[in-house]
């Protein structure tokens, strides 16, 4: 269990990755900078089923949605199994669950936004597209080929054509499960008559 946890925290982190670590928010969204020499840390040969560890110590900043339920903590095994599999650092921006949409609108509003913002739902990136203020995703789909490779075996190319905005490209990466999840249900109750 917890190694098939840790596949899908690693294959979703290695796409994040990839698509963080090669570009830079521009303020004005026509600014086009050729970004293809910005590849710190890029594997040379990362490919479908290859796990990602970067050819550098590489960190990143992310947006940390804190759960009183279970609040961050840095001896999480998680940061260090990452840092040893993918020689990657993540630097959580704590933010309390109450709090979170609010505060992660305060922080892109305000240019201060970490470099990875998880937990944004489709069409909450809306705001934040005409801007220039969140990278579009799909602009890098050629270092995912993890992801490139699910949306073709799983036909899910509808689903990512769903999410792209008036330019043509999307800015959210989708969830992605290889079967139906359910997070929720539906509970009805019956009664019963004894008479």
């Amino acid at each position: 269990m917890f190694h098939r946890s840790w596949r899908r925290v690693a294959t979703v982190t290695a796409v994040l990755l990839a698509a963080t670590s090669i570009a830079a928010c521009s303020e004005d969204p026509s600014d086009a900078k050729d970004l293809s020499e910005n590849r710190a840390g890029a594997m040379s040969d990362y490919g479908i089923g290859k796990q990602f560890k970067a050819s550098e110590p590489v960190s990143f900043s992310i947006l940390y949605n804190n759960h009183p339920n279970y609040p961050l903590r840095d001896d999480w095994l998680f940061w260090s199994e990452l840092k040893s599999r993918a020689n990657v650092t993540l630097s959580p921006v704590a933010v309390p669950l109450s709090d979170y949409e609010q505060k992660r609108s305060l922080l892109i509003g305000a240019g201060d936004a970490p470099m990875i913002i998880p937990k944004t739902y489709p069409s909450q990136e809306d705001a934040y597209v005409s801007s220039g203020a969140v990278l579009p995703v799909s602009d890098y789909l050629d270092l995912m080929p993890n992801l490139q490779d699910k949306i073709s075996r799983w036909n899910l190319k509808p689903e990512i054509d769903g999410r792209r905005q008036e330019d043509g490209k999307f800015y959210v990466l989708p969830g992605l499960h290889e079967k139906p999840w359910q997070d929720y249900s539906l509970a009805v109750r019956t009664t019963s008559s004894t008479n």
